[in-house]
């Protein structure tokens, strides 16, 4: 696991692109975790439109959605 959380990926993805820009998480978008949460993140949250079950939508929006 610790290898996994330090090898630093070289991948362009556009979903991994715009999650990471919007969220302000350019510089670390390239570690395998974060890259793989942001897949997931878009794909369970955000194609389904479930901000309102999301701490980053809600501190993205400003507002507790809940």
């Amino acid at each position: 696991m610790k290898l996994y959380s330090e090898v630093d990926m070289d991948l362009d993805n556009s979903l991994v692109n715009e999650v990471s820009a919007a969220l302000n998480l350019d510089t670390h978008k390239h570690g395998p975790l974060i890259y793989q949460g942001m897949l997931e993140l878009f794909r369970n949250r955000c194609s389904k439109d479930k901000c309102n079950d999301c701490m980053i939508g809600e501190k993205f929006f400003g507002v507790n959605l809940r």
